[in-house]
């Protein structure tokens, strides 16, 4: 039997019905979600994709009142008496919203919003992305070292989740035989045979 022989077999054994097309339906609508990028395409359009952190840290005077997309690792989240700080950890934002997990870094910039946001969710370790309007730069100090902060408020955030994978629904580990349950590896290589 050729293969689309058995192909059209199967085909016959399993209708497609409105049932199956509901259950794809949805499966499509799950992945599409997940495929979306967490900030709204109208603030996105006001962003000028070719300005870098770097350019703004040479001389962030000049774009004050500029829109940017950063994003990163949040180091501290102080609530002050009329607003929230967000002291972020700089890191690369993909076309999907979501901040290089790498150790590279160019410096550091504050998120500040007039809304409360909780420290123990807003923690330490968490990356979060988002749009704001640069306001000012402020002088402060990480550990004992002076230290310039572009201090942004924030219009629009997005908070990932510590172990998020909906940007990359299927990543390279989804496939098999990374899905197998009985897919064991030794010494952390992807290509060692499974064991009982």
């Amino acid at each position: 039997m050729t293969l689309s022989n058995t192909a059209k077999s199967w085909k016959n054994k399993i209708p497609i019905t409105s049932n199956w097309k509901g259950i794809l339906s949805a499966i499509f609508l799950i992945l599409l979600s997940a495929c979306t990028h967490p900030i709204s395409e109208k603030l996105r359009s006001e962003i000028d994709s070719n300005l870098t952190f770097e350019q703004v840290l040479e001389s962030p005077e000049q774009y004050l009142g500029t829109h940017f997309l950063w994003g990163g690792v949040i180091a501290e989240t102080r609530n002050l008496k009329d607003r929230t700080e967000i002291e972020v950890v700089q890191k690369e934002v993909d076309g999907m919203g979501y901040p290089d997990r790498g150790d590279k870094t160019s410096g550091r910039f504050i998120f500040f919003t007039s809304e409360y946001l909780e420290p123990t969710v807003y923690a330490q370790g968490r990356y979060i992305v988002g749009v704001g309007i640069l306001r000012e730069v402020r002088n402060g100090r990480v550990g004992e070292m002076e230290y310039l902060f572009p201090v942004l408020e924030l219009e629009e955030q997005h908070l990932w989740e510590t172990t998020d994978t909906t940007a990359y629904p299927f990543s390279y580990y989804s496939f098999p035989p990374y899905w197998d349950p009985f897919y064991h590896t030794f010494r952390g290589s992807p290509y060692s045979a499974r064991y009982w």
